[in-house]
């Protein structure tokens, strides 16, 4: 199964850390056993997520706009910005070298039906700096180890799929640290597991395999 998730994100500040986010553009893709799927997104386009930002970068979800069977099939939208920026350290200045680390952990769902559990330790070292569009910005490499439990009712056909995923990714940051933005992220990543499927007489566990690739691009700082 191989699925592509392309989007052009919009992103403003409001007081007290607040923070509005909607999709100006978005494509979803999946492509696997039930065929192309090629969801309409035309309902989400301008839908706003309400988000708070905290001092470290911690980004949490308060509102979200409300996706499709055909979307929720694809992806869960509801974590767009689980892990889209980065957590910083609080206690000083940003310098080549530092190192720091944090543990991320989720325990909700983006159906009432399903589960959801997730933890991540994640590593981070500033390894030198560079320049972008004439700004100076720092070159951060980003570790992390990832475990995932998840569950998900599929209605139609009366079972459930749960799956145990770990594994690793590793990825690239550059970060404005004089405006506090983030310029540039990739990132790579490999997990491996199990799919159980339950419903039938017994239940079906299957070996899983998850790769995935991801970059974020600043496009442009209207109004800056």
């Amino acid at each position: 199964v191989q699925s592509e998730h392309d989007a052009l994100i919009a992103l403003t500040f409001g007081p007290s850390d607040s923070a509005w986010a909607w999709y100006d553009s978005l494509t979803l893709r999946s492509v696997g056993p039930g065929g192309d799927q090629r969801p309409s997104t035309s309902t989400v386009l301008g839908r706003r997520f309400t988000l708070l930002f905290g001092p470290d970068g911690r980004i949490s979800t308060l509102a979200t706009p409300t996706f499709s069977t055909e979307v929720a099939a694809i992806t869960d939208l509801t974590r767009q910005f689980d892990d889209f920026m980065i957590r910083l350290p609080t206690d000083g200045a940003l310098q080549i070298g530092r190192e720091w680390s944090d543990t991320i952990e989720r325990a909700d769902a983006g159906r009432p039906s399903d589960t959801y559990d997730s933890h991540r330790s994640v590593r981070y070292r500033i390894e030198g700096d560079t320049t972008v569009n004439g700004a100076l910005v720092l070159r951060i490499v980003v570790q992390q180890d990832i475990r995932i439990d998840a569950s998900s009712v599929v209605e139609a056909q009366q079972m459930t799929i749960k799956t145990h995923l770990e594994g690793s990714e590793r990825g690239i940051v550059l970060f404005d640290a004089s405006q506090g933005v983030l310029v540039h992220r990739t990132r790579e990543g490999e997990l491996r597991g199990t799919m159980t499927i339950m419903g039938g007489p017994t239940p079906i566990e299957l070996p899983q395999e998850f790769l995935y690739t991801s970059t974020i691009d600043l496009v442009s700082r209207r109004g800056a």
